[in-house]
This record gives C-alpha cells, sequence and structure tokens, in this order.
C-alpha cells in the first residue's frame, strides 16, 4: 500500500539524504557539502542502495545516485527502485558524467541530473533543496486526495481522476468495479475498529492486484494522474 503518511525528517530534525556512491573521494566531497544541512546515509554498490532505500523509505527525502556502481549499472538500479511502491515516492537525483544517459535516467524517473566533475557546492545544495521541496509538495497533494487507510482515491479526487482520464483517452473503454462490504459496521462492532481498518486496507490492496493482473493502469501512469 502507498505511504500516505508526510515523514520528511529523520529523528534529529534533518532532512535525510542517501547517497549511492562507491567512490570514497566522491562521498567525502558530498559529505563536506551536505553534512552541515542533512543527515546522510551512504551506500558504496546497488545492493546496498536498494536494502537501505527500502528499510529506510519512511524517513528518506532523497537519493543521490552514481551510475558507475561496483556491482550493477546505476540504471538498473533506479528501475528497481521506482517499480517498488513503497519506495518509488523518495526523488531520485543522478550523478554522473556519462552526458548520454541522461533521457533515459529521466525516462526511469530521476528527477535531476549532478554532473561529474561536481558542481560549486552552491549549485547542488540548490538543487537538492529545489528537488526536496518539489517532492514534499506533491506528497503533500497526494495526502490529500487520497483515502489514508487504503491509498486509493477518495471519492472526490477519483470523480475528478475520472473525468480527466475520459478527456484524455476518449478511445479507449474503460470499466468500474463498485464494491461494497455487507454490514461492514459489524466488523468494527464485533472485532473493533483497528480490524476494520485492516479489512479496508486488505480489500484496496486486492483491488490494485486485480488492476495489475488484468492489464489495466494504476493512478500516477498518466500526466494528471496522483
Amino acid at each position: 500500500m502507498p505511504d500516505t503518511h508526510l515523514n520528511f525528517h529523520s529523528m534529529n530534525g534533518k532532512r535525510r539524504i542517501l547517497i549511492v556512491e562507491d567512490e570514497l573521494i566522491n562521498q567525502e566531497i558530498l559529505r563536506m557539502i551536505l553534512q552541515d544541512t542533512y543527515e546522510i546515509v551512504f551506500a558504496s554498490n546497488g545492493s546496498e542502495a536498494m536494502e537501505a532505500a527500502r528499510t529506510g523509505s519512511d524517513t528518506l527525502s532523497l537519493i543521490l545516485l552514481d551510475l558507475n556502481l561496483p556491482d550493477m549499472h546505476g540504471l538498473e538500479v533506479l528501475r528497481v527502485l521506482k517499480s517498488d511502491l513503497a519506495i518509488s515516492r523518495v526523488p531520485v537525483i543522478v550523478m554522473t558524467a556519462e552526458k548520454d544517459a541522461e533521457v533515459e535516467s529521466l525516462t526511469l524517473g530521476a528527477i535531476d541530473f549532478i554532473p561529474k566533475p561536481y558542481p560549486q557546492p552552491g549549485v547542488i545544495l540548490a538543487r537538492i533543496l529545489r528537488t526536496i521541496e518539489l517532492s514534499e509538495d506533491r506528497d503533500i497533494i497526494r495526502w490529500t486526495e487520497r483515502d489514508q487507510l487504503t491509498g486509493l482515491y477518495n471519492r472526490e479526487y477519483f470523480y475528478h481522476y475520472a473525468e480527466q482520464y475520459d478527456i484524455y483517452h476518449k478511445e479507449l473503454p474503460t470499466d468500474a468495479i463498485v464494491l461494497d462490504v455487507n454490514h461492514f459496521h459489524m466488523i468494527n462492532e464485533r472485532h473493533g475498529r483497528h480490524h476494520g481498518d485492516k479489512v479496508l486496507r486488505q480489500i484496496g490492496e486486492i483491488v490494485r492486484e486485480l488492476v495489475r493482473d488484468s492489464g489495466g493502469s494504476t493512478p500516477g501512469q498518466f500526466p494528471f494522474g496522483g
């Protein structure tokens, strides 16, 4: 289920950044630039990066991703990160000297580039801050348009989404599924509100899986999506 809570800061009040970089000199350069403003977590290869992203997805504000890693190419790491619903909300800035990789990185979901050799510290800080702020603004909008239990659109925004979908995809046939849980209030009364919330979350996940398995699209895959 997508995370609908807003967790932008770590325990010490600083935003947390995951830096995926195997060169020690580059790690130190970035540490010197960022440590006063951000809490930094390092990963030296793709496997460490994916593990750190999964375990820290609730508090990560940004991932700085080098493309030249010892165990796998950074584009593959980016592809995996963006295919995981629990991590995909975290913005990624790619760090590379490979100018030809820019288009593919953006296509896979990167937000921005920091070239190598690194630009002036002020440029790096400005790009990072801009990316984090835009991501946080987007998360706030997403949080207000979705049901907090299931992660699905709430009724008002679903109507808006369906209307926009129809405008941009007039030629595509669409289906609608209407669900109702008979006597749902009795679940809350007999088993408690916590259990009832769990049932609703499970229903939301089942609906998402059914859509994916049938070849449908989930919100977020279109320009106007959430």
